[in-house]
């Protein structure tokens, strides 16, 4: 078990930028008597009984947030607290030291009834950190509405407010300035890509319309979409109530908002999130493709792999990674080679709630064996089997196998990718 064994290794999911553990954040995070001393004050300086929030999409936990707004060498504190009682139900505070003591110098009013989201970044380009805040109703079917704001000399100001569904910050057109892309979504009516830059004011420098006939975005990425190449990749639901997905990439070509991929090319029959899957700093696109021998099953029955592909800089994609998927979310595989696609498939025999069978196409040699065992069966014996992950009345166990030395031969596997990765209990 030497080669696929340390492709086999076992990992658990930690944090991810797109989806939280919800159980984790409503856990209250430790904090310091410092901290605490000053949590003390300032609950004193907000109205009696008004609770801290921190932003729904926020991975930072603190309610407390240190930032050095105004470029001073000093961290100022940036607090969010609620008001349900009251006409303004959600209101920000900015404090300072001054004397060695914490003063509360601003005290400012949101623009709804929920904080969605929270951003520290220089988006004006002056050296200072602004204050990028996402506010709702509450109401998924209205729009949010975001709003930058900036801190200097002890005053607050709001630079741009504008309706979102989704936001980015990157430098899409690659001048070295940061940029704000806004998708502005209303099913039907209004379905828009808005990026702006900082000059004495935020201006437009494009703006594209998009699908009108899209439900969602599900999940929004900026970042490298190729080499040397920043975009932004939006993974849409679409039709009726069975729906299908695809993935839309735009890049700025000479500041103008520019898709390059046809929605046919990134067609999928399940919700796959584009992502960076073989962590060389580029985002893939994931399609579903059908293990060989699997093409006349009924699409329930199948076992699907999940392919990855980037973008070749062109008008086409190019394979990265494959994995497969537990269709309930439990695991994934991420063990097969990129030099293994189309020469790996599950045996036709194999069942998805019950065994899985990977093989080699050339050889039929098997790579790796899912099982799921029942409570009691796994308690009077499992050997040689190892345990993947418990999930309900399940416990799912796999076995990986040497195999295929000579494909791998000389050749590094990478190890830093999760091999098999997977959500539940890891005790036995």
């Amino acid at each position: 078990m030497r080669a696929c064994t340390a492709c086999l290794a076992l990992f658990i999911l930690g944090g991810c930028s797109f989806i939280s553990d919800p159980v984790s954040l409503m856990k209250n995070p430790e904090i310091s008597a410092e901290n605490e001393t000053l949590r003390t004050f300032i609950t004193l300086q907000i109205p009696k009984g008004a609770p801290l929030i921190r932003a729904r999409d926020n991975d930072n936990t603190s309610l407390i947030r240190f930032v050095d707004l105004n470029n001073d060498g000093k961290k100022e504190v940036v607090v969010f607290y609620e008001t349900p009682d009251q006409a303004v139900q959600l209101h920000g505070s900015i404090f300072e030291i001054e004397d060695g003591k914490w003063v509360q110098k601003v005290t400012f009013d949101g623009e709804g009834k929920v904080l969605e989201s929270l951003k520290f970044k220089d988006i004006t380009n002056d050296g200072s950190i602004d204050i990028i805040a996402g506010f709702s109703r509450g109401d998924e079917e209205l729009q949010s509405g975001l709003v930058v704001y900036t801190y200097h000399g002890g005053e607050l100001e709001k630079e741009l407010e504008v309706p979102y569904s989704h936001f980015v910050m990157d430098d899409l057109n690659g001048d070295g300035l940061n940029d704000l892309t806004v998708v502005s979504l209303k099913r039907n009516e209004l379905a828009r890509m808005t990026t702006y830059q900082y000059d004495d004011g935020f201006i437009e420098l494009d703006k594209l319309e998009l699908d009108k006939s899209v439900n969602n975005y599900y999940n929004v990425v900026a970042g490298n979409v190729a080499k040397d190449k920043k975009g932004i990749i939006l993974d849409a639901a679409s039709g009726s109530s069975s729906g299908y997905w695809y993935s839309e990439m735009i890049v700025m070509l000479d500041n103008k908002l520019t898709p390059v991929l046809n929605d046919d090319q990134t067609y999928k029959d399940v919700q796959i999130y584009s992502e960076d899957v073989n962590a060389d700093g580029i985002y893939e696109i994931g399609i579903l493709e059908t293990p060989k021998g699997w093409e006349h099953f009924s699409f329930d029955e199948i076992p699907w792999f999940y392919s990855y592909y980037q973008w070749d800089g062109k008008e086409g994609m190019t394979f990265v990674r494959q994995q497969y998927h537990d269709y309930k979310s439990r695991f994934f595989l991420n063990f097969f080679l990129p030099e293994w696609h189309n020469n790996v498939t599950i045996d036709t025999k194999s069942n998805k709630d019950e065994y899985l069978r990977f093989v080699m196409i050339d050889t039929n040699k098997t790579v790796a064996e899912i099982k799921f065992f029942s409570q009691q069966e796994w308690d009077k014996g499992h050997n040689g089997w190892d345990l993947l992950v418990r999930a309900s009345d399940k416990v799912i166990a796999y076995k990986s196998y040497d195999v295929n030395l000579e494909l791998n031969k000389n050749k590094k596997v990478e190890s830093d990718v999760a091999p098999i990765e997977r959500k539940g209990n890891k005790d036995e």
